[in-house]
């Protein structure tokens, strides 16, 4: 299984806001021994509204199994359909990639 993980940029806090707006994504593996860090993305396109977003995110992290964040869209009341995200994805309430990695 290859997951992709919203963080804040030390690669270790979840972020809180939007999965698309995160400033970096942990990619990981599991692996027999456990879960493995692949890499930690900038994301290129924190700034970006919609539209192509999320395919481009896609490329960005190659084939994942699921993408994790702490909210995926804007929310409610903020006036703008957002498309779901082109893979499987779950929210979480952890505070840092360990506690979200033992949520899986």
């Amino acid at each position: 299984m290859r997951i992709v993980i919203a963080v804040m940029p030390d690669g270790e806090r979840i972020y809180p806001g939007p999965f698309g707006h995160s400033p970096a994504f942990a990619v990981y593996r599991k692996r027999p021994a456990g879960w493995e860090r692949e890499a930690l993305l900038e994301n290129p396109y924190a700034r970006q509204e919609g539209g192509e977003k999320g395919r481009k995110l896609a490329a960005l992290f190659g084939p994942a199994d699921l993408w994790v964040g702490a909210r995926f869209g804007h929310g409610p009341g903020h006036g703008r359909p957002h498309p779901a995200p082109p893979a499987p994805h779950r929210t979480t309430g952890a505070a840092t990639v360990g506690e979200a990695l033992g949520e899986l």
